[in-house]
């Protein structure tokens, strides 16, 4: 059956237009055709409605409610003022009301409600509803659509005191029509996963799809762009993919941006992951906190907390955690370049090639192009390059090394090394000989030399508190009293109150002090007798009266010789072997001295006789005129004297004893010291 509607010319009636309705056979489909006379070939169709009421322009067959083609750029679709995508439009929040029984539980409840429709479901849009003890039962007042595509509602509930995007699903309301539902159902009886709503995607529209696949989403929760982009979108938002399979199979995840060709492709319910690049972050299915820049990068990363950026870096991590790469390969491979780095955690690798050590370290630092680590806790910087820290800009402490006992600061401003020697962070103190350390106050040492304060100085033994009651003690000072005498040594910070020790800015005072020292020694050695008479020798004044004080209580003088001197100046020395000798002779003598004149008595004659041969002008012999002189024939004889009698020796028959005669001349007083030999 033909009906046809002819519009011609008024001066020929085969050119014009025409809109035919055709049915193609009896009890058969129609269709409704718009047709134009084009100039020399007759009427043409330029659209068609078919019987399932879609529009076709440039086909007789349209398989789209507008199915337009063309061979041209020309035969597309152009807006002027651009295309609006109208998607169910997301409900009003509900209302609540509180009454008496019921199970829900005390507290604060976000209650959620949505739209549902044949092909998706809208956001969610909360209110709150508090219950109180008894009052347990909640009515709400749920909204209905106008949208003619709205087949029902579902209802969701958060529990007591969680927040609105911990929510789990409570009810389906199957019309359009109801506007109440009462709630008593117990926070225990709500199951499944939580945070099903609160995120989720509106799915009411396919918005613009290519090939009948979604290949554009713009929604308040999901941005998406690309064949398969988010494809698997349900309750995940906040979340932006740009590329063709960009978060192709995410679900659930939340907060997600990826940039690339299949960037964050396998990401399911993965949440805060940023990709960008082609396969950046490609295997982060249920992973968190990545971030990877650049091809491939982090591309078998099933872990969190890891950031690569450079193509390939840490391509080959899995398991491995919190790691950093940056630069080509960084982290990719483990030293030699060939076996992958898997399981490697909280190490830094940045340059080119930047390798581990072994898989399955921790702590590492590796800087530098093809630079290697020596494996966990150290940090490898070059091949062979040197290091530079700190710049011109910096005007103190230039670098801080720090462990579990304290720090050490360097500082390029005062040549040192300063590290940590707080008494507070020490333990076990004693002094080097053993005895327990107890910080005093040092009372007005500043004014002295730096000998005296070097001398007040209290070397200590010490273990540090983070060590083991028995661990092997150090050596050193503490930084509370090494202030009081070398402040300038000591700096304190700022932040912690804490002290430490510049030891080798100690090095130029140690110097000072042996300087003073041969000072003190030069000004001894440089000694002239008037310096006591004026006073310009302060050492030698000092010695000299020890020496003449009788108190001094000194037992022995290690000499080469004595020397005495009378008041008139003149000198008489005795070296040791003269002293020896005069030694014997005092005593022969005082054994001879008790045989009286008259005495013919004689003495023992085995008393052996020793050189008592005094040394030339020593000895002076008395006068031989005395009065008394000793009979020869009254002296005794030894009774052996082949080894022990010197030749020379004096006989006391020529020159009477003085000992015996005048013992107290035989040992002249001294008057002064002068030059011992020290």
């Amino acid at each position: 059956m033909l009906e046809i509607i002819h519009f011609t010319s008024s001066t020929d009636e085969t050119v014009g237009s025409q809109i035919a309705g055709i049915r193609e056979s009896t009890g058969g489909t129609s269709y409704l055709s718009f047709s134009n006379y084009l100039n020399g070939t007759g009427i043409v169709e330029r659209m068609r409605i078919n019987g399932s009421g879609s529009v076709g322009i440039g086909t007789t067959s349209p398989t789209y409610k507008l199915d337009v083609k063309g061979t041209t750029t020309a035969h597309g679709i152009r807006s002027d003022m651009g295309f609006d995508i109208y998607p169910v439009p997301n409900p009003t929040a509900p209302t609540g009301v509180v009454s008496a029984g019921g199970s829900v539980d005390t507290g604060a409840h976000y209650y959620l409600v949505t739209y549902t429709t044949s092909v998706g479901e809208t956001g969610s849009t909360y209110t709150t509803v508090t219950t109180t003890a008894g009052n347990n039962t909640v009515t709400l007042t749920i909204p209905t659509s106008t949208d003619p595509r709205v087949t029902g509602r579902k209802l969701y509930r958060a529990k007591a005191g969680a927040a609105a995007y911990n929510d789990y699903y409570l009810a389906t309301i199957a019309n359009n029509t109801d506007t109440t539902y009462v709630d008593t159902v117990a926070d225990s009886a709500l199951t499944g996963s939580a945070g099903v709503s609160y995120f989720r995607t509106n799915t009411t529209s396919n918005n613009i799809s290519m090939n009948g696949v979604k290949a554009l989403n713009i929604d308040a929760n999901l941005t998406s762009l690309g064949v398969l982009s988010a494809q698997s979108i349900t309750t995940g938002g906040g979340n932006s993919f740009i590329g063709n399979e960009s978060g192709r199979y995410t679900t659930s995840g939340i907060s997600n941006t990826a940039v690339g060709s299949s960037s964050l492709r396998t990401n399911t319910t993965g949440s805060q992951n940023t990709a960008l690049g082609i396969s950046a972050v490609y295997s982060a299915s249920t992973a968190t906190y990545n971030t990877g820049i650049g091809y491939n990068s982090l591309f078998y990363a099933t872990n969190s907390y890891n950031t690569g950026v450079g193509g390939m870096a840490l391509f080959n991590i899995t398991t491995g955690a919190s790691n950093t790469a940056v630069g080509f390969n960084a982290g990719r491979y483990i030293s030699g370049g060939s076996v992958a780095n898997q399981t490697s955690g909280t190490s830094v690798y940045i340059g080119t090639n930047a390798y581990p050590l072994a898989d399955g370290g921790a702590n590492e630092i590796v800087i530098g192009y093809n630079a290697i680590g020596n494996g966990s806790n150290t940090t490898t910087i070059g091949t062979g390059n040197v290091l530079y820290v700190g710049g011109s800009s910096i005007s103190g402490i230039a670098a801080r090394f720090t462990n579990s006992a304290g720090y050490c600061d360097i500082n390029p401003l005062t040549t040192s090394l300063a590290c940590t020697s707080d008494i507070n962070l020490k333990k076990n103190i004693v002094t080097l000989d053993d005895v327990e350390f107890a910080l005093q106050t040092v009372p007005d040492i500043l004014s002295k030399s730096v000998l005296e304060r070097i001398n007040s100085l209290t070397p200590v033994n010490y273990n540090w508190k983070s060590e083991i009651d028995g661990d092997s003690k150090h050596v050193g000072f503490i930084a509370q009293e090494m202030e009081q005498l070398f402040p300038d040594l000591v700096s304190t910070d700022e932040k912690t109150g804490l002290k430490s020790i510049s030891y080798s800015s100690l090095t130029p005072y140690l110097v000072k002090a042996i300087q003073e020292m041969n000072l003190m020694m030069v000004d001894i050695n440089n000694f002239k007798p008037e310096d006591i008479e004026s006073d310009t020798n302060p050492w030698r004044v000092a010695l000299t009266s020890w020496l003449g004080n009788a108190t001094n209580k000194i037992t022995r003088i290690f000499t080469g010789e004595i020397c005495l001197t009378d008041e008139v100046g003149d000198t008489e020395c005795i070296n040791k072997n003269e002293l020896r000798s005069l030694k014997t002779l005092i005593n022969t003598s005082s054994t001879a001295s008790v045989i009286s004149p008259t005495d013919t008595t004689p003495v023992d004659t085995t008393t052996e006789v020793v050189d008592i041969t005094p040394p030339v002008d020593t000895i002076t012999p008395t006068d031989t005129s005395s009065t008394d002189p000793v009979p020869t024939d009254t002296q005794p004889t030894p009774t052996d004297t082949t080894d022990t009698s010197p030749t020379d020796s004096v006989s006391p028959v020529s020159e009477p004893s003085a000992t015996s005669e005048h013992p107290a001349d035989t040992s002249p007083s001294p008057e002064v010291i002068t030059e011992p030999t020290l």
